[in-house]
């Protein structure tokens, strides 16, 4: 399992080839996913990472599951349900962390609860 937490230090091609060489192969990767990748346009400099940012690191150290965490506090429930449900359509593994959650990843493949 690999966390990746806001750092504003991991842009760029040499940052994102750094964390994908970090989580290559894991069967979990936490990935702060702040934004739609519209917001980050706006949101440059901040340290948070989009969506789409996070699902290319998950394909490109192919990682099983990811957990897609750090939400913006200004998207409701509504939002994040449809935005998980557009990041599964690209990455099917793909799970909206929320509160309380749990996910086990003794055994082998990573289990929700």
């Amino acid at each position: 399992m690999s966390f990746e937490t806001p750092a504003a230090g991991l842009t760029g091609a040499r940052g994102r080839a750094w964390l994908v060489d970090l989580t290559r192969g894991r069967d979990l990767l936490g990935n702060d996913a702040q934004y739609a990748a519209e917001e980050l346009q706006k949101q440059r400099g901040w340290g948070h990472s989009s969506f789409n940012q996070a699902m290319q690191v998950a394909e490109m150290a192919d990682v099983e599951q990811l957990a897609l965490t750090h939400h913006d506090p200004d998207h409701d429930d509504e939002f994040l349900e449809r935005a998980e449900k557009l990041c599964r359509e690209r990455f099917p593994n793909a799970v909206f962390a929320r509160e309380g959650m749990g996910i086990s990843i003794l055994g082998g493949q990573p289990k929700l609860s």
